[in-house]
């Protein structure tokens, strides 16, 4: 008999500690506004990339390298609200990416870059 109370009382407090752990999990934050989008921002790979996005339906965006002064041209934009799609031709060198982007937070965009090459792109907010 008190090896059944023991694995009992085991068990109860086993609950006991399952319930109060499970209550402390961290809670999703919501997602950002969709207008989060606008604003200036930076590729956080140190390319000196930039990319400012404007109210419009899709959005319209503007993208440059920064050091060279040379414009992207900026083609198949889209915005469902919460993911940003867009085509970047860079003119000198004719290379083509595209970028997958999902509104982390109202600071971070972060998705894929396809193309030219390939691999995970992090975008943050300058302004």
């Amino acid at each position: 008999m008190p090896w059944s109370t023991s694995v009992s009382r085991v068990l109860r407090l086993l609950v006991v500690f399952l319930i109060a752990c499970g209550g402390s999990r961290a809670r999703p934050t919501a997602p950002p506004p969709p207008e989060a989008v606008l604003g200036t921002w930076a590729v956080a790979d140190g390319s000196d990339v930039l990319m400012r996005v404007t109210a419009g339906t899709p959005p319209r965006i503007e993208a440059w390298a920064a050091a060279e002064k040379v414009a992207f041209e900026v083609s198949e934009v889209s915005f469902d609200g919460r993911r940003l799609k867009v085509r970047f031709r860079y003119p000198p060198t004719g290379v083509v990416t595209m970028s997958d982007l999902e509104l982390v937070t109202r600071s971070r965009l972060e998705g894929r870059v396809s193309g030219a090459y390939q691999g995970n792109e992090t975008w943050l907010r300058v302004e």
